[in-house]
């Protein structure tokens, strides 16, 4: 099945929304924008870089990739319950996220990203991974509850480290 796209008109978001079953959609440049996994195993792919929004994973185990080059600015993104995906393959050329909040959600995540600037991402619950490949910049990197892998393997400047609370 795919997403449904409900353009916005004036100040409104344009909604994306998948449906109750296994969803893929592919997203380009957008901004202002509302995108909405439902249950199952969804799959969203970013292709571009989106601004002023919130993407957010529904029930069941979602990937939300982002090719090279793709960026998420002052946005928003919950993968929320189950061991969801969220970047892209390599950290190396993984996503940016600048001045946005990344939050696992429920499960064992795994989180990759390139630069983080000015960003806060948390992997909520459970037992996450996280990579971050070309620099941590004025951001907050926490693991939350459960044992938790931090892998920075880029400068960190001004940006807060914490696998939080378990063994990390």
């Amino acid at each position: 099945m795919a997403f449904t796209t409900i353009p916005g008109s004036g100040a409104a978001a344009t909604t994306i929304v998948g449906t109750s079953g296994v969803d893929f959609g592919s997203i380009t440049s957008i901004d202002n924008y509302f995108v909405g996994a439902q249950q199952d195993a969804d799959t969203i792919g970013v292709t571009a870089n989106l601004s002023n929004g919130t993407i957010k994973g529904g029930q069941g185990t979602d990937t939300i990739s982002f090719t090279p080059g793709a960026n998420l600015t002052n946005s928003f993104l919950n993968a929320n319950s189950n061991n969801d995906s969220i970047g892209g393959a390599a950290a190396a050329t993984a996503a940016s996220f600048i001045t946005s909040t990344a939050m696992g959600g429920q499960g064992d995540d795994t989180i990759t990203l390139g630069t983080v600037s000015g960003s806060r991402v948390n992997g909520n619950k459970d037992d996450d991974t996280y990579t971050a490949g070309a620099t941590v910049v004025s951001s907050t990197l926490f693991g939350g509850q459960g044992d938790d892998t931090i892998n920075a393997t880029a400068t960190a400047t001004n940006s807060l480290i914490s696998g939080d609370l378990a063994n990390d």
